[in-house]
C-alpha cells in the first residue's frame, strides 16, 4: 500500500466561526446570491419600453439577454482562478461595484450597442457568484449546518427573481425605466455595504501552494496544487454534466413547459400563466425540507437520486398521463418540489468532488455547465413544438433527470474512490 510523503494540506485555514457569525456569513452571502439572479432580471421588465424608445425588435431585445449569460458563462469558467488565488472577498466586492456601473451604462444608453454593452458588463459581474459564494460557504460554515445553508442560498436565488420586475416595472412606470436602472444601481450599493460590514466573517484565507503530495511511486497525488491539474479531476466533468442536465430540465419547464401542457390538456391561458410559478415555489419549498431534514451527508447520492426519480415520473405524466385540469399545477409543483429537496444534497457531493485550494475553480467550471444549458435547451425544445411533439418536452426532461442521477451517483464513487487513494 503507497504511503504518503507527507501530510495533506488543511482544507481551509481561517479560525472557526461561533454559531451566530455563521448565520451571518449564510445571511450574507444569501443576499448577495439574490441580487446576482436580481440583476438577470433588470432588463427584461423594461423591454417594452426599450423596444419603444430604441425601436427595436423581438430578436434584437434577445439579444441582450443572450450577451449576458454568454459573457456570465465564458467569465465564470474563469473566475475561480481570481477566487482561489485573492480569496472570494475581493472578487465579491468588485463583482457588486461592476454590478452598479453596469446599471449606470445601461441607465445612460442612447444606442442599441450601449445597451449591449452594459449587458457584457452585468454579464462579467454575474459570473463570479457561485465560485465566490461556495467557496464562503464551504469554508466557513460546520459541516451539520452546510446543507440548510445551501438551501437559503438558493432560496435567495429565487427571491431575486421574483423581486426584480416588481422593483423595475414599478419605478419605470413612474419614474421611467432609466430611473429605475439607477435603482437598481443604489440596490447594489447597499448589498456593497452589507457584505463590506460583514468581511471579517465573509474573508476565505487563500491556501498557500504547498508542495504536491506523493506517493510511493512517486507520482503526484493532489492535482490541485498546479493551476490546471484540477481539470484531470474526473468530478469536476462529472458535476459540469450534472449541471448541464439541472439547467437543461428547467429550461424545458420555464420556455416551452405551460405551452406544451396547453396543448396536451387543454388548459385555460390564466393557469398556463401560473405554471412556472408554482414549479418554481415547489422548487424553493423542496430546498429548505431537504436541506433541513437531511441525516447522513453519506447518503447524498441516494437522496439526490430518489428525489428526481419522483420528478422524472411526475414529467412523465404531465406529457403521457389524461390528467383533470385542475391537476397540471399540482404536477408542476410536484415536480418543483421533489427536484429541490435534491439540491443540498447535490450541492454536497460537488463540494466532495472539490480538492483543498481548488475550490473556486472548480465551481467556476461546474456552473458554467449552467450557462451551457441554457443556452442549448430552448432551441431544442423550440424545434419539438414546431415538429408538433409537445409530449417530447417531457421526455427531454425526464432524460436531463436520469442524466443528473446518473451523475449523482459517478460523483459518489469517485469521492469514494479519492478519500481512498488519499488515505492509501
Amino acid at each position: 500500500m503507497a504511503t504518503q510523503s507527507s501530510a495533506t494540506v488543511a482544507e481551509y485555514t481561517d479560525p472557526p466561526l461561533s454559531t451566530p457569525q455563521q448565520t451571518r456569513v449564510v445571511v450574507v452571502v444569501s443576499i448577495a446570491h439574490a441580487l446576482s439572479h436580481f440583476m438577470h432580471l433588470i432588463v427584461p421588465p423594461v423591454f417594452p419600453l426599450l423596444m419603444s424608445e430604441f425601436s427595436l425588435s423581438y430578436s434584437e431585445l434577445g439579444l441582450l439577454m443572450t450577451v449576458f449569460f454568454v459573457v456570465s458563462g465564458f467569465v465564470q469558467a474563469a473566475s475561480g482562478f481570481a477566487v482561489d488565488r485573492f480569496g472570494p472577498l475581493p472578487v465579491l466586492l468588485s463583482s457588486i461595484v461592476l454590478f452598479a456601473f453596469s446599471t449606470v451604462v445601461i441607465a445612460s444608453a442612447n444606442s442599441y450597442w450601449t445597451l449591449m454593452l452594459g449587458c457584457a458588463i452585468a454579464g462579467a459581474a454575474n459570473a463570479p457568484f457561485h465560485p465566490v459564494d461556495y467557496c464562503i460557504l464551504n469554508a466557513r460554515i460546520e459541516g451539520k449546518r452546510l446543507p440548510r445553508s445551501y438551501a437559503v442560498h438558493g432560496v435567495a436565488g429565487s427571491l431575486g427573481w421574483a423581486v426584480a420586475p416588481l422593483v423595475l416595472v414599478g419605478v419605470s412606470s413612474v419614474a421611467g425605466w432609466r430611473v429605475g436602472m439607477l435603482t437598481a444601481g443604489v440596490i447594489c450599493l447597499a448589498i456593497l455595504g452589507l457584505v463590506w460590514w460583514a468581511r471579517e466573517e465573509l474573508r476565505v484565507s487563500p491556501i498557500p501552494k504547498a508542495k504536491p503530495v506523493t506517493g510511493a511511486n512517486g507520482g503526484a497525488a493532489d492535482v490541485s496544487q498546479s493551476t490546471l491539474g484540477f481539470m484531470k479531476l474526473p468530478g469536476l466533468w462529472i458535476s459540469f454534466v450534472y449541471f448541464f442536465g439541472t439547467a437543461f430540465a428547467i429550461g424545458g419547464v420555464q420556455t416551452f413547459g405551460p405551452e406544451s401542457a396547453a396543448q396536451l390538456h387543454q388548459l385555460p391561458a390564466a393557469q398556463v400563466a401560473l405554471l412556472v410559478s408554482v414549479y418554481m415555489v415547489g422548487s424553493a419549498v423542496g430546498a429548505l425540507v431537504g436541506g433541513y431534514t437531511m441525516g447522513d451527508v453519506r447518503y447524498a447520492e441516494r437522496i439526490v437520486s430518489l428525489s428526481l426519480i419522483v420528478a422524472l415520473s411526475v414529467a412523465l405524466s404531465i406529457g403521457y398521463l389524461t390528467t383533470p385540469i385542475w391537476m397540471s399545477s399540482v404536477l408542476f409543483g410536484m415536480m418543483g418540489f421533489a427536484a429541490g429537496v435534491g439540491t443540498p444534497a447535490r450541492d454536497l457531493l460537488v463540494k466532495r468532488a472539490a480538492p483543498p485550494g481548488a475550490t473556486g475553480r472548480i465551481y467556476g467550471i461546474v456552473y458554467s455547465g449552467l450557462d451551457v444549458g441554457v443556452a442549448l435547451a430552448p432551441a431544442l425544445f423550440g424545434f419539438m413544438m414546431d415538429a408538433r411533439w409537445p409530449a417530447g418536452i417531457w421526455i427531454g426532461v425526464a432524460m436531463a433527470y436520469v442524466l443528473m442521477i446518473v451523475c449523482a451517483n459517478m460523483l459518489a464513487r469517485h469521492s469514494v474512490e479519492r478519500a481512498a487513494a488519499g488515505r492509501a
